[in-house]
């Protein structure tokens, strides 16, 4: 199952960007600036990356039965 990617957003009463990750607001700076668009893609990033690995299933080299003893 995938996630939406979490939205860039603007508190209006403080005029700073923001993103929220796992229901936390995770504030960016003022909203507008390659400053707080940075901090977004890489917090956004990371989060992303994360995700991946969440659901990355693993490959397991080898089988549980000898092959040829199904007797």
């Amino acid at each position: 199952m995938s996630q939406a990617v979490p939205q860039y957003s603007l508190h209006k009463a403080s005029g700073r960007a923001f993103v929220y990750l796992q229901r936390k607001p995770h504030y960016l700076g003022k909203y507008g600036s390659p400053e707080s668009k940075a901090k977004y893609q890489a917090i956004v990033g990371k989060w992303m990356l994360e995700q991946s690995r969440a659901v990355t299933p693993t490959v397991r080299t080898g089988s549980a039965l000898p092959i040829g003893r199904f007797a």
